[in-house]
């Protein structure tokens, strides 16, 4: 079955009401030949988004994207616009809003193991080099890398990786708007593996990037706007065992919360922990978030604005092998659980029957957040969402909103207000 990318208004925060749009059932983002996979969505700050993915039309595998505006209007050329089609696969993208507006995507370069960069103007002008702007190269191959805007003007931070057969070695490199580089420094030879990496800003423009080392949370020495490390060792989140899988958030408080899969039972548990601009972990080893049976996994983090976060995951203590469940906790900042204070196990977001995999999930201004997930049920496959408030209620369909109406739509991502799905 070919994958084709649509895009669908979720009215939650828009102004613009959900008749406005060209289709109430969601608006074509590409439709060429081949498979359309893998979307990302950024919004525009103005109802809008711009959206990448993955496009095999050609050869090989490169990289589009487009422009939607609040309206649903496709503002760039039909089936997207070309960000990459150099020869080679084209993989591994991120992307952000720039502070003047437009899109900066970041990918890995399967020709000469490269990372390039790309920054496109709302208006669809490219501001740098067709094939885009040489990141870093090397002999070893590159992954995962990540993008994040600064509160410094013009500036952006771009973290990656070098994979060889015994190690992986993350760098950091920091670029401005006209396409020139400042510094590029490595963060550490870890001299083992990492399977995933998650980086935030931290005081606005210092970045700290936490990765899952030889199964041992790790975040790295925090790195100024000049390059220069302030911590002056990285920090063990929690005591080796089998954890992975981090995801690292700003709480707006000068400090980060941690989120990730923890193996310290003997089946995966979610876990959390907060350092400081110091480098102080709130309590060693994390405070439990949720201890249930059989394995939660894939956790997702957003603030809630208050200095806490909103943590949401898959969750199989049904006992089921094949299906999920989506749970939820609240926590704020000391490790207090604020929604299920009675036990470690958190609350259900849905354990209807049937297959339900979270797959994305937004902060909203009360304090809440939404989350989008895909449910398999009878051979089919829809998206869903809900709306949870600060307290922990669902403000929408107990089962959740259904979004899409089709028999096989997957891999939704969503940004204030809008889901994508292929």
């Amino acid at each position: 079955m070919r994958n084709v990318i649509q895009i669908i208004l979720l009215v939650v925060l828009a102004t613009i009401a959900l008749a406005e749009w060209p289709d109430a059932g969601g608006v074509p983002v590409c439709t060429a030949t081949g498979d359309q996979t893998m979307p990302k969505i950024v919004s525009d700050g103005h109802g809008g988004a711009y959206i990448v993915w993955s496009d095999s039309r050609g050869d090989d595998e490169d990289i589009y994207a487009q422009y939607v505006d609040a309206y649903g209007n496709i503002l760039w050329e039909t089936n997207g616009a070309v960000v990459c089609t150099s020869e080679g696969r084209q993989y591994d993208y991120d992307m952000i809003n720039n502070t003047y507006g437009g899109p900066v995507i970041v990918w890995a370069s399967g020709i000469g193991n490269q990372i390039r960069g790309q920054f496109i103007s709302p208006t669809g002008l490219y501001n740098w080099d067709p094939d885009g702007y040489l990141i870093a190269a090397h002999s070893r191959t590159v992954l995962e890398p990540i993008i994040k805007d600064t509160d410094i003007i013009n500036d952006i931070v771009v973290t990656f990786k070098f994979s060889g057969w015994s190690h992986d070695d993350p760098y950091t490199k920091k670029i401005n708007i006209h396409g020139y580089y400042e510094w590029l420094i490595e963060n550490d030879d870890l001299s083992n593996r990492t399977s995933k990496m998650s980086s935030t800003s931290l005081e606005g423009h210092n970045t700290l990037i936490v990765g899952d080392w030889n199964n041992n949370i790790k975040a790295l020495k925090k790195i100024n706007e000049d390059g220069i490390y302030l911590w002056t060792s990285d920090i063990n989140v929690a005591d080796p065992s089998v954890n992975r899988n981090p995801k690292i958030i700003n709480n707006g408080l000068s400090s980060v919360l941690i989120t990730w899969e923890d193996n310290r039972r003997g089946n995966f548990d979610i876990y959390a922990n907060t350092i400081d601009n110091l480098g102080t972990l709130g309590i060693p080893n994390g405070w439990p978030i949720c201890v249930a049976a059989d394995s939660q996994l894939t956790p997702l983090i957003v603030s809630d604005g208050s200095g806490g976060a909103i943590i949401a995951w898959n969750d199989r203590r049904s006992g089921s092998s094949m299906n999920f469940e989506i749970y939820e906790e609240r926590m704020d900042y000391w490790g207090n659980r604020l929604w299920n204070t009675t036990d470690t196990t958190g609350i259900p977001i849905i354990n209807t029957t049937g297959n339900q995999k979270l797959y994305d999930m937004i902060p909203t201004d009360d304090g809440g957040a939404i989350l989008v997930w895909i449910s398999n049920e009878l051979l089919a496959y829809h998206v869903f969402a809900q709306r949870i408030d600060g307290d922990g209620n669902a403000l929408w369909d107990a089962s959740g909103v259904q979004v899409t109406t089709g028999t096989f739509e997957e891999l939704p991502v969503i940004c204030s207000p809008i889901v994508l799905t292929v």
